[in-house]
């Protein structure tokens, strides 16, 4: 599957598309909070996330994505609604290192910006 495919599907929440396509020992650097090791860890994370959003509107302002010989870069603006929480707009810039297929690490810049 392509990996720039692969790395937007990602940063646009769609995991169980990705999950399969990332290496065994990846690891996930939440810029600023913390790093995750392993795919059975990201995959962990990845449920507590989509569980969250379960009840939250995610709308994509913006998404562009860059790829280079091993990395990809998304960049995203995206709308959350949710009904407990009130609204949320969040800028992301996600890279993804890859070999052979796979997704080998993924660096995730996020803030949360005017509404």
């Amino acid at each position: 599957m392509d990996i720039e495919r692969l790395a937007t599907a990602f940063s646009m929440h769609d995991f169980d598309l990705v999950l399969p396509h990332l290496a065994e020992d990846v690891a996930w650097d939440l810029v600023g909070d913390q790093t995750i090791h392993g795919r059975d860890m990201v995959s962990r994370l990845c449920g507590v996330t989509a569980a969250a959003l379960a009840s939250t509107t995610v709308t994509v302002r913006e998404v562009r994505s860059i790829s280079g010989a091993s990395t990809v870069v998304v960049d995203s603006v995206t709308h959350y609604d949710d009904p407990s929480n009130g609204v949320s707009v969040v800028a992301s810039c996600d890279l993804y290192d890859h070999a052979d297929g796979v997704i080998t690490r993924i660096r995730s810049f996020t803030i949360e910006v005017e509404v």
